[in-house]
């Protein structure tokens, strides 16, 4: 039987993971664990890929960034910025949405190294809000 339908069916088991799933020191372990991956990501890939990025390429004037930290469209502040500048035509205009929140961990780290790589030569960076990708790098 698949466990997906056992555990769907199981009035016993379900009661019992959640017991044991946040039982304080499982959940100290889940909780450590996840900041050991989010250290290394913010530590020691994000830095050195900016820098390898930055040394690679020169910044470029005309390229602008917006920096959407939670959600999955531009703000109506960064709509209208983002609408003007837009219509002068001779910017390059990019968006990064990193959805913090609302995606895994991988998704997540795979949105910040894009980030960071088009930050490298970026000439302008708008943020919607701070966040760890931009402050891990120099």
């Amino acid at each position: 039987m698949n466990l997906k339908k056992i555990w769907k069916k199981s009035r016993i088991i379900r009661p019992l993971y959640w017991a044991v799933y946040t039982c304080p020191p499982v959940a100290f372990v889940r909780h450590r664990a996840y900041n050991r991956k989010q250290d290394r990501l913010l530590h020691d890939t994000l830095p050195p890929l900016y820098g390898a990025a930055a040394a690679a390429k020169g910044v470029r004037r005309d390229k602008v960034l917006f920096v959407e930290y939670r959600g999955k469209t531009l703000t109506d502040n960064f709509r209208l910025i983002y609408d003007r500048l837009a219509a002068r035509g001779d910017l390059t205009l990019k968006v990064h949405y990193l959805q913090y929140d609302e995606t895994g961990r991988g998704a997540y780290a795979q949105r910040a190294k894009a980030l960071v790589l088009d930050m490298a030569d970026a000439g302008t960076v708008f943020l919607n809000e701070a966040n760890e990708v931009v402050s891990c790098v120099k």
